[in-house]
């Protein structure tokens, strides 16, 4: 009976260290997973600040991957498994609520916000936007337009 009692106060003792490593393996996910979410959002702010910027100056996974240390696979892996999306769909609703963001607060030109989101042109962007809305930047500007002065009649 003693044994027994010893090997399962053993056991116990081994279950509860390992369920304090998964805690922490967890707790070094989402610490990597917010670290990439920040990389891809200070990317989005840096490109809205400075303008137009080629493709090949935005921050993409592998450039991520090289400023954390570990691979691109792993980058992809532990933003998926901690925020349930690839990061590359993080980075376009990133991008996507900037647009929608400008379109609805500022008066500037399609051509403008297209430009300072890093996009070469407005047509790009433009399909990007309906692809992501299923309208056009213009459509979106014209509905939240109408819909703030139905909110607000003068």
């Amino acid at each position: 009976m003693k044994v027994h009692a010893a090997v399962f106060e053993l056991l116990g003792s081994l279950v509860g260290q390992l369920s304090q490593q998964a805690s922490v393996t967890l707790s070094r996910k989402e610490t990597i997973a917010h670290q990439i979410a920040e990389h891809i959002e200070d990317s989005v702010r840096y490109i809205h600040l400075h303008g137009e910027i080629q493709e090949s100056e935005r921050t993409w996974i592998q450039d991520i991957a090289k400023s954390l240390s570990i691979s691109p696979s792993q980058v992809n892996r532990i933003f998926r498994q901690v925020y349930g999306i690839a990061p590359r769909k993080f980075l376009s609703e990133t991008l996507l609520n900037e647009a929608q963001r400008l379109l609805k607060q500022t008066d500037l030109n399609i051509d403008h916000i297209a430009m300072m989101l890093g996009y070469k042109t407005n047509a790009h962007f433009s399909r990007q936007f309906k692809r992501w809305t299923g309208i056009a930047p213009s459509e979106f500007r014209s509905h939240s337009q109408q819909a703030g002065e139905a909110n607000h009649p003068d």
